[in-house]
């Protein structure tokens, strides 16, 4: 693309670059963060290589702005619902402005584990098999052969219902046992389940296979370079 830009703009452009190298940098980046493909928040100083930073001044934090929204870039997002940086690179002694865009994308990553009834007979305590025998007794006595316990985490908290529901009417109360048990295994399983992007999913009781199946959706976000041409000589 070739950007829009007005001749008052490539004045402040190069003044801005005299201004940098009077510091002894001959290259700066200043980081532009986006939210919903719109400005949310620009860096307030400019960073070279070697750890100087230069503070903005209004003039050319104006201009900046200004071209990037009369320019779209913002636009250059793939799903405004995705998070933005755009990396704004001024070479003062060449005198050139170009754009390194990155924005944050969301993933699912789905698996499954299986812990039948004589597993839990054999590796953890009476008191939980039992309770688990007893959970698959209320799910026959429903007449139906799952029951289901949903969960959710992320930015560092996390919890489980602490009741069993299915295709019957009303919810079956867990023992604080079962409930222990559940935490155990997405520690076992899923450890950090509910710290940054986060998780979810479901334990699955079936009462007719006597088993235990976790059903987790791990979310992932990832930074994932846009290509955009656009380069600015002033």
């Amino acid at each position: 693309m070739t950007p829009q830009v007005t001749e008052e703009q490539l004045k402040t452009l190069k003044l801005f670059s005299y201004y940098c190298m009077s510091y002894g940098s001959s290259e700066v980046n200043i980081t532009v963060y986006t939210e919903e493909c719109h400005l949310d928040y620009m860096d307030d100083s400019a960073y070279s290589d070697d750890g100087t930073t230069i503070e903005l001044y209004e003039a050319i934090s104006d201009t900046l702005e200004h071209i990037l929204d009369k320019n779209k870039v913002y636009k250059v997002m793939s799903d405004c619902e995705y998070r933005g940086t755009i990396r704004i690179n001024i070479d003062c002694k060449e005198r050139i402005l170009f754009l390194n865009v990155w924005e944050m994308q969301y993933t699912t990553l789905e698996s499954q584990s299986e812990t039948t009834l004589e597993e839990i007979k054999e590796d953890y305590s009476d008191e939980l098999y039992e309770a688990i025998v007893n959970l698959f007794d209320q799910l026959h006595e429903k007449n139906v052969s799952e029951g289901y316990v949903d969960f959710s985490g992320g930015g560092d908290s996390g919890d489980c219902n602490d009741f069993a529901y299915g295709d019957f009417e009303g919810r079956i109360n867990l023992d604080v046992k079962i409930v222990n048990f559940i935490y155990e295994q997405l520690e076992k399983h899923m450890g950090g389940w509910e710290i940054n992007e986060g998780s979810q999913g479901r334990f699955i009781f079936n009462n007719e296979s006597k088993d235990v199946t976790l059903d987790f959706s791990e979310n992932r976000e990832e930074e994932v370079p846009i290509s955009i041409d656009f380069l600015i000589k002033f």
